[in-house]
C-alpha cells in the first residue's frame, strides 16, 4: 500500500512538471504597462498624470480579466486570481480618489505581486520586471531606515545586510534582463538599459562607502540618487509613446 501511495505521488508529481511546461508565459505586456505608468506617477506625486493612467490601468485590467479567465493555468485558480485582483484594483479606486501616493504604490506593488506568484507557481522564472519589483521591494525598506532619525529601529549591521541583500537581487535581475529581455520585453532599449545599470552600480558605490563610514546623513544623498536609478531602469520598459506620456 505504501508503495502504490509513492508510485501516485511520483507520477502525480511528473504530470504536475509537465502541465506547468505546457503553460503559455502568463504574461499580459500592456497591463504592465499601465501598471508601471501608474506607479511612477504616484511616485511623482502628480494626480493628473495618475488620473488618466488610472483609467488606462481600468481598460487594460478588463481585457486580461477576460484572457486570464480562460488561460490554461495548472497550478493556480483564475477566478480566485482574478477575485484577488479585483479587491486590490477596488482599493486602488479609493487611493486613486484620495490622491494617497503611498498606498497606490503599495497596491500596484501588491497586483503584480499577485501575477509573480501564478509565474512561480508555473516555474516562469525568466521575466525580468519580477525582479525589479523585488529590488524596489527591499530599496523601500533601505530607503525609509536612512531617512528615520532612528534608522528605522535597525542595527547599521542589519542595515548593511539589507543593502547587501538588495545588491544581489539586483545582480540576479541584471543577469534574467540580459538572458530574458529581449524576449519578454523586446521594446526596451538595450543601451539606454544598460547606461541605466551603470548609473545605479555608481549610486551603490557611493552608498556602500558612506555606509563604510559609518555616519547616517552620508548615506541620504546616495540613497535618493538610488531612487532615481531604480525608476530609471523601469522607465526602460515603457512602449516610447507611453513614456512620452508620462511625468518625468
Amino acid at each position: 500500500m505504501r508503495g502504490l501511495v509513492i508510485l501516485v505521488c511520483i507520477v502525480l508529481l511528473s504530470s504536475s512538471n509537465l502541465s506547468t511546461n505546457e503553460v503559455p508565459p502568463f504574461i499580459f505586456p500592456k497591463l504592465d504597462q499601465a501598471l508601471i505608468q501608474v506607479w511612477l506617477s504616484a511616485n511623482a506625486q502628480d494626480a493628473q498624470t495618475l488620473s488618466l493612467h488610472y483609467e488606462t490601468l481600468l481598460q487594460q485590467w478588463q481585457t486580461s480579466r477576460t484572457e486570464i479567465g480562460d488561460f490554461p493555468l495548472q497550478a493556480y485558480n483564475p477566478y480566485l486570481f482574478i477575485g484577488t485582483v479585483d479587491a486590490l484594483v477596488g482599493h486602488l479606486d479609493q487611493a486613486q480618489n484620495q490622491s494617497d501616493f503611498l498606498e497606490i504604490q503599495d497596491i500596484i506593488n501588491a497586483i503584480q505581486r499577485e501575477f509573480q506568484i501564478a509565474r512561480q507557481f508555473h516555474r516562469q522564472d525568466y521575466y525580468p520586471l519580477d525582479l525589479w519589483w523585488d529590488v524596489q521591494s527591499i530599496f523601500t525598506e533601505i530607503h525609509s531606515a536612512t531617512n528615520d532619525p532612528k534608522l528605522g529601529l535597525l542595527e547599521w549591521q542589519e542595515l548593511e545586510c539589507l543593502f547587501d541583500e538588495m545588491v544581489c537581487v539586483l545582480h540576479d535581475y541584471e543577469q534574467r534582463a540580459e538572458a530574458h529581455m529581449t524576449i519578454y520585453a523586446p521594446q526596451v532599449d538595450e543601451d539606454k538599459h544598460k547606461a541605466a545599470m551603470n548609473e545605479i552600480y555608481e549610486c551603490i558605490a557611493s552608498y556602500q562607502k558612506a555606509l563604510m563610514d559609518g555616519y547616517q546623513e552620508n548615506l541620504v544623498w546616495p540613497c535618493d540618487q538610488i531612487k532615481v536609478a531604480l525608476t530609471d531602469i523601469l522607465r526602460c520598459y515603457l512602449m516610447p509613446a507611453a513614456e512620452a506620456a508620462t511625468v518625468q
